[in-house]
């Protein structure tokens, strides 16, 4: 079975995501497992992973990460949360200005990208 992981992780204080298609596991918890050994192996803090059902290429996997693309037509499940992502999560329930702040953020990311693409 091949499972569609994206990872939120830190390396070197920089916030990052990445996506990955672990191949020839038998379940998805396994490859969380391999992805998050390999990030901190490689001196990664790694806050969350997210399993994206379905088949996707890495570029749609990447646009899913960094700009939202396709989340209207993907299942997916967080299979992993850091302590310090749950601290994250449950400040930005509890703060509708820091939930603006994120969205906002993500919309200037996603104006930059199609500017780009023109």
């Amino acid at each position: 079975m091949n499972v569609n992981i994206l990872a939120d992780f830190q390396e070197n204080g920089q916030d990052k995501n990445e996506p990955h298609i672990v191949c020839g596991v038998s379940d998805e918890m396994i490859a969380g497992a391999i992805i998050k050994k390999k990030l901190e192996d490689q001196g990664c803090r790694v806050q969350s992973l997210t399993v994206i059902d379905g088949i996707w290429t890495l570029e749609q996997l990447h646009d899913m990460a960094n700009y939202g693309d396709y989340l209207d037509r993907v299942n997916y499940r967080i299979i992993y949360l850091s302590s310090e992502m749950v601290e994250h999560l449950q400040k930005v329930r509890n703060n509708p200005k820091e939930a603006e702040k994120i969205r906002m953020e993500l919309n200037d990311r996603i104006k930059k990208r199609r500017s780009n693409k023109r």
